[in-house]
């Protein structure tokens, strides 16, 4: 049994903000790291709408080599090996992804439909159990009802599949596609090149962003353009394709922005922000309504919508790089304090297999055995964190348990400042999994201390912590 970790990530975007393919790719690289997620849609967005790689070029290994990743394909899959090949995958800490059609799949709501003899979707597989014969999938297109009045995003929930119902899977697509070579291209996985310096990624985004404003290297003028040279509507702009692509690929661009540049408060900003995305969805109406109407292309002004496009790129250019230029030198990582040597971690007991060092980051293979776990002899319990030197603390975050009953029911924090023990928080009948504090004007402090009152919901007098995060 192997199972590597990779998020649910209930606070990602969904499909609309790329396709079911890319997706899903995002999903599977961000067992390298959570952040690759966003950072894939944001370059997927970027690479999708500007002219900043080569018009020929893959969108998606070129945004997986930005974050230093590479997609690998396994040759030669049958019915036989592909089993075999997945444990080789997994043990190796690869994420494996497995191209279907969704007609393949039964829970699929296209299920048995008579479609086309496409590849149209992938699963994510993340772990397989050779006792039980069981694969362990990622989907984020399943319906379910209380994840989505939970979430406003469509989460990576975690599923069990046999053995059997995979290789029907493989063996239903297989059947379908016409193609090309199935059996080359059903199965791949991603694999680590290099490591990526973050802080450089993020400033090179915000400067090819700039870059392609000012030049106003926009593929959306470009198609106006095209529509203009070649005098008719291709039947392209009435896809949910196209919308994707041209709309709603660019919000986690702009979100980006938003998190690095700190420019929630930015009033002129934030207007202009709103003034993009209403310009861009009435170009993208427009040409949609015209292309099913197939009304004459002399009858809509886009000499208008080309200059609104272009007035916008300056003055998004403008705040933008007044921004950057202002932020550019303190635009950091955030670093967990318990990753560093120097933090000396202790606690009142611990479990001989679910140890302490455990809650220091984030596990990246069977995580769901990954956690602290304290005596079961009393029911008060404590963590002593020492950095051993006085750190400015903006963040505490701390995971319990994903199980509800096991949940750190009631618990303070206190810390050590130059003046003696304070107390931070006091957290009575806890039902979150992940507790989070944040400290506008951050403290300093040299030791944090976690006193647990009441562990669980009364399943017994043992703590379980699974992560804590401090910076």
């Amino acid at each position: 049994m192997r199972i590597l970790n990779i998020s649910s990530h209930i606070d990602g975007y969904g499909i609309i903000v790329n396709n079911c393919i890319d997706y899903n790719i995002a999903g599977a690289s961000s067992f390298y790291n959570k952040k690759f997620l966003k950072l894939y849609c944001v370059l997927w967005g970027l690479y999708s709408n500007y002219g900043i790689i080569p018009s020929d070029n893959n969108i998606t290994n070129d945004v997986l080599n930005t974050l230093g990743l590479k997609l690998i394909f396994s040759e030669n899959i049958t019915e036989k090996n592909i089993i075999e090949q997945i444990r080789v995958h997994i043990d190796n800490n690869n994420p494996i992804l497995l191209s279907v059609n969704h007609a393949a799949l039964f829970y699929s709501i296209m299920y048995k439909e008579v479609n086309n003899d496409e590849i149209n979707h992938n699963i994510v597989i993340f772990g397989y159990d050779d006792e039980k014969e069981l694969i362990y999938i990622k989907e984020n297109s399943i319906n379910n009802e209380v994840l989505d009045s939970l979430c406003k995003n469509k989460v990576f929930s975690s599923y069990k599949i046999t053995y059997d119902m995979l290789i029907h899977f493989y063996t239903k697509t297989k059947q379908m596609i016409k193609t090309f070579n199935y059996n080359n291209f059903c199965l791949y996985y991603i694999q680590k090149v290099n490591n990526i310096d973050m802080i450089y990624l993020r400033k090179k985004i915000i400067s090819q962003f700039l870059e392609v404003l000012i030049n106003n290297q926009d593929y959306l003028l470009n198609e106006i353009n095209q529509l203009l040279y070649v005098g008719k509507y291709n039947s392209y702009y009435c896809t949910e394709q196209f919308r994707r692509t041209y709309y709603y690929s660019l919000i986690p661009l702009f979100d980006f922005l938003n998190e690095t540049l700190s420019l929630k408060n930015n009033s002129e900003f934030n207007e202009l922000r709103k003034e993009f995305f209403v310009n861009r969805e009435k170009i993208i109406n427009t040409l949609a309504k015209n292309s099913y109407s197939n009304k004459k292309i002399e009858s809509v002004n886009f000499d208008d919508f080309r200059k609104k496009i272009k007035s916008i790129s300056n003055k998004l250019y403008c705040n933008i790089k007044e921004s950057f230029d202002n932020i550019s030198d303190f635009i950091t990582e955030e670093i967990n304090y318990l990753e560093d040597e120097k933090t000396i971690i202790s606690a009142d007991s611990e479990d001989n297999f679910f140890v302490l060092n455990s809650i220091r980051k984030e596990s990246s293979v069977n995580n769901n055995f990954s956690f602290w776990k304290s005596s079961n002899d009393m029911i008060e319990h404590w963590v002593l964190i020492d950095f051993a030197e006085y750190k400015l603390v903006n963040k505490i975050l701390i995971e319990h348990h994903c199980s509800s009953v096991y949940i750190t029911k009631q618990f303070s924090i206190y810390g050590l400042t130059q003046y003696g023990w304070v107390n931070l928080e006091n957290i009575k009948d806890n039902i979150k999994n992940i507790t989070c504090f944040y400290y506008e004007i951050p403290k300093k402090l040299k030791k944090i201390k976690i006193s647990i009152e009441k562990p669980n919901y009364s399943f017994d007098y043992a703590a379980r912590i699974k992560l804590i995060k401090i910076s």
